[in-house]
């Protein structure tokens, strides 16, 4: 099956019965997964999530120096589920020190990918019973990070069982 996940996986929710369960690997295609789908696959209460996040694509999508531009606000609006979970990481500039070009305050990014990361695992916590405490952080040859790879669960009967054995394998993996 070759479809829009975002579109793909609300009917698949929609579609489980009473006692089916399921285990979704979401890789998106740079950074087209939408917060509202992971927030419906959380919302089931019936599927497990890995969900291959792509924080360098986030990451190159959030300038060092002002806030992104409407275009990149609004695609990580949808991929975080909304301004206030991302803009957080803009604070007013320390080098600036006179305003010389008028009463514009410049803004810059604080923190790197690892804060990134952080951030978009406490945003599944908000949505999914459990969420691993470890991640993976999935690097290129360079060492520079790519993807950050999580394990969310949904089925808080199985997500204990299902948290011990993701956590093992991020951990030795």
């Amino acid at each position: 099956m070759n479809e829009d996940a975002n579109i793909a996986l609300p009917d698949f929710c929609q579609s489980m019965g009473d006692f089916d369960r399921a285990v979704v690997f979401l890789d998106p295609y740079a950074t087209e997964v939408s917060w509202s789908t992971v927030a419906t696959i959380a919302e089931t209460g019936k599927i497990d999530c890995w969900i291959l996040f792509p924080l360098s694509a986030i990451a190159r999508m959030m300038p060092r120096q002002n806030e992104p531009n409407e275009q990149l606000s609004a695609h990580l609006n949808r991929v975080f589920g909304g301004q206030e979970f991302w803009q957080d990481f803009y604070r007013p500039s320390v080098q600036q020190l006179l305003p010389l070009f008028g009463d514009d305050t410049l803004l810059e990014r604080t923190g790197g990918s690892a804060l990134i990361a952080e951030q978009y695992k406490r945003r599944l916590q908000t949505v999914f019973h459990s969420v691993a405490p470890n991640s993976k952080t999935l690097r290129n040859s360079k060492g520079s990070p790519l993807f950050e790879f999580y394990f969310a669960a949904s089925n808080p009967v199985g997500a204990p069982t299902a948290i011990r054995i993701a956590n093992h394998l991020l951990e030795n993996w």
